[in-house]
């Protein structure tokens, strides 16, 4: 547990980076979306 208390930006980064990770497929997908129906 003190682990954890002393680094907690450890657990928070790999959360954060699949996020936006998440977040830029679905927009790639919007975008090809948009570009394959116009």
């Amino acid at each position: 547990m003190t682990d954890s208390d002393e680094r907690p930006q450890r657990d928070a980064l790999p959360r954060m980076m699949m996020f936006v990770g998440v977040i830029t497929l679905i927009a790639l997908a919007i975008l090809a979306w948009f570009a394959l129906g116009n």
